[in-house]
């Protein structure tokens, strides 16, 4: 318990609770309190050991039936699903929101492809979304289910769940589309070495947990995930409408198809 706030703080999804909920109303950044919970807090080998299992068969079954939607650009829905599915079953994670920015080998002749944070069309939505969930760093099953052109799809891994990552430094390319950031030099002067500072002057604050991190995809390929922010879903499990798996609610997957797989484990 947080005694000051009042605040419980011994089950996941404790930002559901109406003291923090009253918090978050006071300070738009206070979701980035409990991601940050979530990556100082101590674990032990035993529930790492068991978070992994779970966790894995969880991913593997609700990326089986994401492909069965055919759904595209659905990272915020599906990590929005995961989340709540791994918080019933009691395990510790955070959807964290920011840019994404995949370079390809040279010799695959393919361009570089960024989902941008901001850009003139979104100031403010963020380009992709994906969850921490200890022991995984980044668990993103969405990554290949994007709009692709060319080629690219081919070096993109079927879904991003990992353990080991290359941290790396954060550019503003990799969150401002180079539009914004022409407008932001010639337009409001002010210079690209502050243009992190102005347009997500609390990224700082995530990052000193959740720095960018890169990923190996397929063939040489590299997928860098580069944190803004924290999201949480306002609605639970049983109020998630946000995609259909063949006539199946989330709810209603997780109830008859996860749960089961789960105790037969």
């Amino acid at each position: 318990m947080n005694l000051k706030k009042k605040i419980p703080l011994d089950t996941p999804s404790f930002y559901d609770h109406a003291n923090f909920l009253a918090e978050e109303q006071k300070d738009n950044e206070y979701l980035n309190k409990y991601s940050a919970f979530i990556a100082l807090k101590p674990y032990s080998n035993e529930y790492l050991r068991n978070a992994r299992g779970k966790i894995t068969r969880i991913v593997n079954l609700l990326h089986s039936h994401l492909l069965l939607c055919k759904r595209q650009g659905a990272c915020l829905d599906i990590s929005s699903i995961l989340v709540r599915v791994l918080e019933l079953q009691g395990i510790w994670c955070a959807c964290l929101k920011g840019g994404c920015a995949i370079t390809f080998p040279d010799s695959s002749k393919e361009g570089d492809t960024h989902f941008y944070s901001v850009t003139k069309k979104q100031l403010s939505t963020p380009g992709h979304f994906w969850v921490y969930a200890p022991p995984f760093k980044i668990i993103d099953l969405s990554i290949k289910e994007q709009a692709y052109d060319g080629n690219k799809r081919s070096y993109i891994p079927e879904f991003v769940m990992t353990e080991d990552t290359q941290i790396s430094t954060t550019e503003p390319e990799d969150i401002i589309s180079p539009d914004v950031a022409h407008d932001l030099i010639h337009i409001y002067n002010i210079p690209k070495r502050k243009h992190l500072d102005y347009i997500c002057p609390s990224m700082h604050q995530v990052q000193r947990h959740f720095p960018a991190q890169i990923v190996e995809g397929i063939n040489g390929a590299k997928i860098k995930y580069v944190p803004t922010g924290t999201h949480a879903s306002v609605e639970k499990l049983e109020g998630f409408g946000n995609i259909d798996f063949n006539g199946l609610s989330p709810s209603e997957l997780y109830k008859g198809v996860i749960e089961p797989a789960l105790r037969q484990a």
